[in-house]
């Protein structure tokens, strides 16, 4: 189940008000948190992880997309798994780590064929990995 918290802070990130959805995802995670519901809880570590990459905190995003990872490993979410992998493995390739995204897009790209969904990020990715 996905909040009214997380919904607003999505429409915010998409309306480029970074700083309220970065506020929004926070203050739902930590409900869900307080609750230990670890779908919800992987889902906002995804959000709020990805929304601070793309504002030059790769370090905090990057963390709480390895706990998002950890959750859907643990909790059988493989579509955001999948996702959350695409993003490590474009944040791999960025710091010039090419061999641990590739590994990273790779397992994705398994997932993604296995339930047969693709994106037009994944796919752009899969493309410069060579994964094609």
């Amino acid at each position: 189940m996905i909040t009214a918290g997380n919904d607003l802070a999505n429409l915010r990130n998409m309306q480029l008000r970074r700083s309220e959805a970065e506020a929004l995802y926070r203050e739902d995670l930590g409900r869900h948190r307080r609750t230990g519901d670890k779908g919800n809880i992987a889902t906002l570590c995804t959000n709020l992880g990805r929304l601070l990459m793309r504002t030059s905190r790769a370090e905090d995003g990057e963390s709480l997309l390895l706990e998002a990872e950890a959750l859907g490993r643990e909790i059988g979410r493989v579509m955001l798994l999948a996702s959350v992998l695409d993003e490590l493995a474009s944040h791999r390739l960025a710091q010039g780590k090419s061999e641990v995204a590739r590994k990273l897009a790779e397992e994705a790209r398994s997932i993604r064929r296995r339930v047969g969904v693709s994106s037009h990020f994944s796919e752009a990715l899969y493309e410069r990995l060579g994964l094609t």
